[in-house]
């Protein structure tokens, strides 16, 4: 009995008893690691893709557009997006920019069609028109950016697309 206590007093149970609650602890955060890195597998980039721009009949001062994004998923499993932020230019103008929450989950290997309801950006609007009646052309560039936001602890997409429209209609 004399014995325990002593080693105990000495400090020689104690220093035991904290190295291996160390350990323990230690070896449970790797295995907590190890579980979330198996359970959380990489999602592969989704494409977006520009499908239309409309214009809606304009209120007062402020033009409206419907702007058609088509989301492909190049996965498996489902991809639900909590929400997206987009911005739209023409010939490095930024006319369009916002925020939806309302995107539908898309399932594996598959597509949706996100329609977006945006009010154009009437300073650069009139930059973009000034810049095309000095220097016509029968095309226009543009650029879209998309940020997809996955939640759950998933990093957003980020998404650049750029190309051209034809403004004279092909014969």
């Amino acid at each position: 009995m004399m014995i325990q206590k002593t080693m105990f007093e000495g400090g020689f149970m104690a220093n035991s008893l904290n190295l291996a609650t160390l350990r323990v602890a230690v070896l449970s955060l790797f295995v907590l690691l190890a579980g979330c890195a198996t359970f959380s597998t990489p999602f592969a980039k989704p494409d977006v893709k520009l499908v239309s721009v409309k214009l809606l009949p304009s209120e007062g001062f402020e033009q409206r557009l419907a702007i058609k994004l088509r989301v492909v998923n190049p996965n498996a499993a489902t991809l639900s997006l909590v929400g997206m932020q987009y911005s739209l230019g023409l010939q490095g103008y930024d006319l369009v920019s916002g925020v939806t929450r309302d995107i539908a989950p898309i399932p594996g290997y598959a597509e949706t069609d996100v329609q977006l309801l945006a009010t154009v950006d009437w300073i650069n609007g009139l930059r973009l028109l000034q810049s095309v009646l000095a220097k016509p052309d029968s095309s226009v560039s543009y650029e879209l950016k998309a940020k997809l936001d996955p939640g759950r602890l998933l990093p957003a997409f980020h998404i650049s697309e750029q190309g051209v429209i034809d403004l004279v209609p092909a014969e």
